[in-house]
C-alpha cells in the first residue's frame, strides 16, 4: 500500500448476495482529526485524510477569509503526535477570531463564511474543452485511495501550462482546500486557474472558488441551484456531469473553447 499506508486500513467483512454469504478482505479509508491552530488559538477540527496537512490548513483558512494568503504567514508547524497543525501569522492580525467554529467543535464539511468579502472573477482565460477532458482523465488515473476503498473524493487544479496539482480526500471540501492551500504555499497563480472535483457543487464550493479567484469550476457531479446562481453573480464558468467526454455547462460557458 507503500503512500496509502496511514490512509488505508484492510479489515474483514461478510459480502452477502442472493446466491451467497462470504467472508472476505476489504480495505476502507481512515479518517482523521486535524486540529487547526492560528496565532495558538484554537479554531477547528477538520475530520479529513492524512497528507499535507500544511495545505489543508492554510487552504482552509485562507477559504475561510481567516488570512489573505501564504505571505501573511510567518511560521507554520506540525505536530503530529497531537494532530495539529500551528500556523503563527507575521503579525497579528484582526482576522475575525471570533467568528471562527466553536473551539471543540468538529467539522466534517462546509464553510464558514463570516467576515469574507467576495469579489467578482473576472478572468480572460479561455480553455479548450479537449484539454478539460484531458485534466479530467489524468485525475481519474491519480485517484489510488478510492481505487482502494471507494472512500474519497478528489480535487484537480490546473493551469493549463503544466502546473498539476491532486488532492484525495475523504472530504471533498478539504480537497479543494488542500489543493488552493498547497497553490497559496507555493506561488501557483490561481486567476487563470481551472479545478475539477468530483464532488457535488454545492454553494459552499462554490464560495471557494469564489474567494480563490478560480475563474472555471468543472464537476463530475452536480451542482445545487444556489451554486449556479453564485457562478452566475460572481462570474464563475461552473459545469457539472463531465465524464464520458461531455459536460454540462451551467453558468459563465464562455471561457470554454
Amino acid at each position: 500500500m507503500n503512500p496509502q499506508e496511514n490512509m488505508v486500513e484492510e479489515i474483514d467483512v461478510t459480502m452477502i448476495s442472493e446466491r451467497e454469504r462470504k467472508k472476505k478482505k476489504d480495505l476502507v479509508v481512515r479518517e482523521y482529526s486535524l486540529s487547526i491552530l492560528l496565532n495558538r488559538e484554537k479554531l477547528i477540527t477538520l475530520v479529513c485524510t492524512q497528507k499535507d496537512l500544511p495545505a489543508l490548513a492554510v487552504g482552509h483558512l485562507f477559504a475561510q477569509g481567516f488570512i489573505s494568503g501564504a505571505h501573511k504567514i510567518g511560521k507554520i508547524e506540525v505536530h503530529v503526535d497531537d494532530s495539529t497543525v500551528s500556523i503563527q501569522l507575521k503579525r497579528y492580525s484582526d482576522t475575525a477570531i471570533e467568528t471562527a467554529m466553536p473551539q471543540d467543535g468538529i467539522h466534517h464539511t462546509g464553510i464558514h463564511a463570516g467576515g469574507i468579502n467576495l469579489r467578482k472573477v473576472r478572468s480572460d482565460l479561455h480553455v479548450p474543452f479537449h484539454r478539460l477532458t484531458e485534466m479530467i482523465a489524468r485525475t481519474e488515473k491519480r485517484c489510488e485511495i478510492f481505487r482502494l476503498t471507494g472512500g474519497t473524493h478528489a480535487c484537480a487544479l490546473s493551469d493549463m501550462k503544466g502546473v498539476f496539482l491532486f488532492s484525495e480526500d475523504i472530504g471533498r471540501h478539504n480537497a479543494m482546500d488542500r489543493v488552493i492551500g498547497r497553490c497559496l504555499l507555493d506561488g501557483v497563480l490561481l486567476d487563470t486557474a481551472v479545478v475539477f472535483t468530483t464532488g457535488r457543487v454545492s454553494s459552499s464550493i462554490l464560495i471557494k472558488a469564489v474567494r480563490a479567484g478560480i475563474p472555471v469550476l468543472v464537476s463530475y457531479a452536480a451542482p445545487t441551484l444556489e451554486a449556479i446562481r453564485l457562478a452566475e453573480e460572481y462570474g464563475i464558468t461552473l459545469a457539472g456531469f463531465a465524464r464520458e467526454g461531455r459536460m454540462n455547462v451551467y453558468a459563465n460557458g464562455h471561457r470554454i473553447d
